[in-house]
């Protein structure tokens, strides 16, 4: 195994992503401060980013090489005083053994920004409820993912047990969104044949990149396990004609995909279910909404021209 420097992974999550507080939105900041204070003895529900959280934080115990090779930041917009109730949280929920083993530092920015922390630290990939925090990050070349509230049908979010499975798109998310924009301008045909004619030229590196390429010297500490507890997934919309320029691009990156899914258009939230992707990453909405009405949490990679709003699709 090559020489890999730790930590491997470094992931920012902010507060509200791990838990939710239960709040109605009522008496602004204030009022945020007196409900927090309030319920500091109230445990809070995990929120959408908790089963992520916890499975990676998990590999650290796995981890058959000394050392922690994942580290989890927090960084939050909350005023430090009222921070009290996070923690007790994430002792309620068995997360406290891993102070110190995995959890490395926690930031309470009493309400400013934390592109600043970002910037400094430079996580793999930050994780947030709040969709213009996302998209500034991405927008200063942090890699980033915007969370929303999810509780999948008729169950809770599970813990820190079982496989952590990551699925993430290609286009615009791993992949830059070059081919994107050429199915927007031009349609299925032109995407196709655009794709057959640069077959043997590699895509270009997309915002999730660097955190695909620590996840996949993750997944190699595992390679020796039986069984790994980490699983990567491309989960993509491309068909045939698009397949070979991906898989070539992957395998330059040299990175362990244990399933590459080639849907050709076809709703993925089923796939995901079947797979038991414990989190995806996708640049469109649809794709996220589909993961979750399938019971898998979702994060979106506003990132791309389809999420340009001035980037409007010409008839082919």
């Amino acid at each position: 195994m090559q020489q890999l420097q730790f930590p491997i992974l470094t992931l920012a999550v902010s507060s509200q992503s791990l838990f939710l507080a239960g709040w109605n939105g009522q008496g602004g900041v204030q009022g945020w401060r007196d409900h927090q204070r309030a319920h500091e003895d109230v445990p809070m529900a995990p929120g959408p980013a908790f089963p992520f959280v916890s499975r990676l934080l998990a590999l650290n115990e796995a981890s058959p090489i000394p050392g922690n090779p994942v580290h989890v930041h927090i960084v939050s917009r909350q005023e430090p005083s009222v921070s009290v109730r996070f923690l007790n949280s994430l002792e309620a929920h068995g997360l406290r053994k891993h102070y110190g083993k995995g959890f490395e530092q926690g930031v309470y920015l009493n309400g400013s920004s934390p592109l600043g922390a970002l910037e400094v630290n430079r996580p793999h990939l930050f994780l947030s409820t709040r969709f213009r925090e996302v998209r500034r990050a991405l927008a200063r070349g942090v890699a980033a993912a915007h969370l929303q509230p999810f509780v999948p049908p008729g169950g809770t979010l599970s813990g820190e047990k079982g496989r952590l499975t990551v699925a993430l798109d290609g286009d615009a998310v791993v992949f830059g969104d070059e081919s994107e924009a050429v199915y927007l301008r031009g349609g299925l045909m032109a995407f196709e044949e655009e794709e057959m004619r640069h077959a043997h030229e590699p895509l270009s590196r997309g915002p999730l990149y660097g955190f695909l390429i620590a996840l996949g010297n993750l997944r190699a500490v595992f390679r020796e396990a039986s069984e790994s507890p980490l699983h990567l997934h491309l989960v993509t919309a491309r068909g045939f004609a698009g397949q070979k320029r991906a898989q070539r691009t992957l395998r330059g990156w040299a990175v362990p995909f244990d399933q590459t899914i080639f849907l050709s258009g076809a709703e993925k939230g089923p796939h995901l279910r079947r797979s038991g992707a414990t989190i995806f990453f996708d640049d469109s909405l649809g794709n996220v909404r589909s993961a979750h009405q399938n019971g898998v949490p979702a994060a979106h990679v506003p990132f791309g021209v389809k999420n340009d709003p001035k980037a409007g699709r010409k008839k082919p």
